[in-house]
Order: structure tokens, then C-alpha cells, then sequence
């Protein structure tokens, strides 16, 4: 195999590796094989994603509890006496992730404050409209977390479907092949060269 060959192999296989690895298994964070908890501030987890209260406490709202929850079990924020926020913060167990939708309840909570979202890449996003949000981008991609935070003092809108691509790191392994590979076939091309020019010459 010649220089120009094995530099081609090589770039294909640490691109089809890297992109094998980058993105891989969506994972919907839905809580319905919860237990329904009452104000709890207890780490919770789900396919591999951990939610670590960081203030307030949270619910696992039972579906049509009022009206502004959703149709399914789904996770409620809420501020305890004397605070004005709650946040619950979301990582992968498996390393970094990105996130790509997640649903509001069917109908919001008018006057009662805010939600918001925020991520470890810079991304921020109000969560004041009922439907599906979607994300996309770099604000929303490689995410050590997200935080999901709300001042909604009563039963407030839930937050349900969590959709997520974890990130699977490429095994270092690969890519020392890769890069090896990439070596030899730049070695192998500057013993050609001398070879052919004096070919050439003669």
C-alpha cells in the first residue's frame, strides 16, 4: 500500500471513528417509573442521568393532578419557604451529552414566575410557553450539565421527556491507531519521493 492509499485509509478510519463515537444513544428522561415523592431534595436518577437538587425541592407531579400538569408523571420545581428559586441540575453518569428537546406542560402557570434552562456550554432558554422545546447548536452540545430552575411557589408547569444523545468518548486505543497509521503513511511518503526523483534524474 502505498502513501497516498494508507494516508486515505487512515483519515476515513479516525473520521468514521470519531463520528461512530461522538454521538450515540438517545436517551429519554420520561420519570414514569418513578415513585411519586412530596417535596423531596434527594438525588434521583434514570438511565444513566443523575438530578441533584441544588435549591427548593421538587415533585413527581401524578398526571392530571391540576391543570397545569401534564398528561404523564412529570417533574415539578418549587421554591421552599424562604427561598425564591429551585434548581435541579442534570449530568450523564457515562461523561457529556447534548440535549435536544423537552416538554413543558400542557398548560403554563400565568403569573407565578418563571422557568428557565441554562447549560454548562453558555445556553439559556426561558420556559414560560406549554409544548415541546427543541435544542440545537453549540450552546446545547458536549454538555457537562443542564440546569433546569423555576420560581413557581405552588404546583407549578412540569417538565417531562427529557431527550438526550450521550456523548460516548472515542477509546484511546483507536486513536492511537488512527494517528499511527497517519504517521507511517507520512514516513512512507518521504522515502518515496527521494526515490522517484532519482528515477527522475537518470
Amino acid at each position: 500500500m502505498n502513501g497516498t492509499k494508507l494516508a486515505v485509509v487512515s483519515a476515513v478510519l479516525l473520521g468514521s471513528m470519531a463520528g461512530a463515537g461522538a454521538r450515540a444513544a438517545t436517551v429519554v428522561v420520561d420519570f414514569d417509573s418513578a415513585v411519586s415523592p412530596v417535596l423531596s431534595s434527594a438525588d434521583y436518577r434514570e438511565d444513566g442521568f443523575l438530578m441533584q437538587s441544588l435549591s427548593g425541592h421538587y415533585d413527581f407531579l401524578p398526571p392530571g393532578l391540576n391543570p397545569f400538569t401534564t398528561r404523564y408523571l412529570s417533574l415539578d420545581i418549587r421554591p421552599q419557604v424562604g427561598e425564591t428559586v429551585s434548581a435541579v441540575r442534570f449530568s450523564f453518569t457515562g461523561g457529556r451529552f447534548d440535549l435536544r428537546s423537552i416538554d413543558v406542560s400542557d398548560a403554563t402557570s400565568p403569573g407565578f414566575g418563571t422557568q428557565e434552562i441554562t447549560s454548562s456550554a453558555g445556553g439559556q432558554r426561558y420556559l414560560d410557553s406549554a409544548g415541546t422545546e427543541t435544542f440545537s447548536g453549540l450552546p446545547w452540545s458536549n454538555l457537562d450539565w443542564i440546569v433546569l430552575s423555576g420560581s413557581v411557589p405552588i404546583l407549578g408547569p412540569g417538565f417531562d421527556n427529557l431527550v438526550f444523545q450521550a456523548v460516548v468518548p472515542v477509546p484511546a486505543a483507536g486513536l492511537l491507531l488512527a494517528s499511527g497509521l497517519a504517521g507511517l503513511c507520512g514516513a512512507a511518503g518521504r522515502r518515496r519521493r527521494p526515490i522517484l526523483a532519482n528515477r527522475t534524474a537518470r
